[in-house]
């Protein structure tokens, strides 16, 4: 039995500490080498999150994390790179559900369906989904390296 639970509670502490967010501060202890690279008038911006114009990709990756996407491009005949990340939106349907069988959530069910034709028969109705979409919610772009401008907050596309 004790086996069981510690096995259970082992689960669940590596289930939860995998879905944990990434912070600057889990960054800079998982990178400490990359954080020290950074200069010195640069990492109380980087700590708390914050980037500016000038940054490198380094301290960008620790202030922010690791970007959704990347792409390359050229304006004004200068290359750049831009990094983009995303957040997760919902998106609200309502869908039409029917068909014709056996009622409640299973031929055992403690909660059988009572409605309709009885046990047997055509079951309809309408029910709410929710899916979540990624959508940009901050781009980076750099020239040479350094960034050359940012932006943060909710992007049209």
């Amino acid at each position: 039995m004790k086996l069981i639970l510690f096995s259970l509670l082992s689960a669940a502490a590596f289930i939860f500490a995998s879905c944990a967010s990434s912070t600057p501060q889990t960054r800079i202890e998982q990178n400490p080498v990359i954080f020290e690279k950074i200069p010195d008038s640069q990492r109380s911006m980087v700590e708390s999150g914050r980037i500016k114009n000038g940054m490198n990709k380094d301290a960008v990756f620790i202030a922010w994390g690791k970007p959704d996407g990347v792409a390359e491009g050229e304006s004004d005949k200068k290359r750049f790179e831009r990094w983009t990340y995303t957040s997760l939106s919902p998106v609200y349907s309502t869908n039409f559900h029917g068909g014709y069988g056996e009622g409640g959530y299973g031929r055992y069910s403690p909660f059988p369906y009572r409605g309709g034709y009885g046990r047997r028969g055509y079951r309809y109705g309408y029910g709410q989904t929710i899916d979540y979409v990624p959508v940009p919610s901050a781009t980076v772009d750099f020239q040479n390296g350094r960034v050359t401008k940012w932006q943060r907050g909710r992007l049209s596309n």
